[in-house]
């Protein structure tokens, strides 16, 4: 009976070693695993900062005004080109009023019209949205 006794407990702490080692590790691996995520952790919040900076510099006023100058056909506005704000339609103007400004002459300057298209044609249309 002491030798069965002896045998069971000599059972039990072997099965606790190995518990003991398979926790141990375990808790090696998570802890190798945290590191790695920290050291990702860093290297993305260098890269933020680097892109950042990076934002920065590209809009700097000088450097758009390099950009429009280069890539967009800007050109000064003209006096022809405005006009009073009564003459602009309302924001809620219906149909009807509409048609009264268009068949109104004294309201639109010649240089407003384009081929096929009047200045209420423009004007009602919202920023992001078309025609």
């Amino acid at each position: 009976m002491k030798r069965l006794l002896t045998l069971c407990w000599l059972v039990v702490g072997i099965l606790a070693m190995l518990m003991v080692f398979q926790v141990s590790n375990e808790a090696g691996q998570l802890e190798a695993d945290l590191k790695a995520s920290q050291r990702r952790i860093l290297a993305h919040q260098e890269a933020i900062h680097v892109l950042q900076a990076e934002w920065s510099y590209l809009n700097r006023p000088a450097a758009i005004a390099d950009l429009a100058k280069r890539h967009l056909d800007l050109q000064p506005l003209a006096a022809a080109q405005i006009i009073e704000p009564d003459h602009l339609p309302r924001k809620h103007a219906g149909p009807a009023e509409l048609a009264a400004q268009d068949a109104a002459p004294d309201l639109l300057l010649p240089d407003l019209v384009l081929p096929d298209l009047v200045l209420r044609d423009i004007l009602p249309v919202k920023l992001g949205t078309g025609p």
